[in-house]
């Protein structure tokens, strides 16, 4: 069985990009800290531009806030976020 130096060379090439691949995704979650900033920065800025929802939230019981959203799709689509319950 031959295999041509091209076909080993695109496996390689692939090969390599899938690792190069899995070593640029950085797939740890937000700390907590991290977490809690952004989450009361985005509510400031959604008060900023949206005074009513800043009114709304004091008869709340809660505020359920993620500050960062991952939204894919072709066909079916997903979403990921990391959020956090504010209450009072």
């Amino acid at each position: 069985m031959i295999i041509s130096r091209a076909f080993v060379a695109l496996l390689m090439l692939a090969f390599f990009s899938l690792v190069s691949a899995g070593f640029m995704n950085d797939a740890r979650g937000a700390t907590a800290e991290d977490l809690d900033k952004d989450s009361r920065q985005a509510l400031q800025i959604l008060y900023k531009a949206t005074p009513f929802a800043k009114t709304l939230s004091h008869s709340a019981k809660a505020v359920l806030v993620f500050p960062k959203v991952i939204k894919a799709g072709l066909v079916f689509g997903g979403s990921y976020g990391e959020g956090e319950l504010l209450r009072g």
